[in-house]
């Protein structure tokens, strides 16, 4: 610690604290619209690892080929679905 320096935050310090949370909130409120898609996004990651990382063994490495086998995977057992789905409520 420095002597010369008080214990407390100083002016400085509050500001800065100040400004990370205005900049913190606007981008929480720029994000916002996007909430839903993250969210699922975020499922869709923790549901489907065990299956990337499986095909990750399987290919041998190959990082880009697992993730767009993945990708196809969730498409034809969770999007094709839905949509169907959302056409025969309609």
């Amino acid at each position: 610690m420095d002597p010369d320096r008080p214990s407390g935050f100083r002016l400085e310090d509050r500001s800065f604290l100040v400004l990370i949370l205005i900049i913190t909130l606007a981008m929480c409120w720029v994000l916002e619209p996007f909430f839903g898609a993250v969210m699922w996004g975020l499922v869709a990651a923790i549901v489907f690892s065990p299956v990337y990382q499986r095909l990750l063994a399987a290919l041998t490495g190959r990082r880009t080929s697992a993730a767009l086998l993945t990708l196809l995977l969730i498409v034809a057992l969770v999007i094709i679905p839905a949509i169907i789905l959302a056409i025969a409520l309609i």
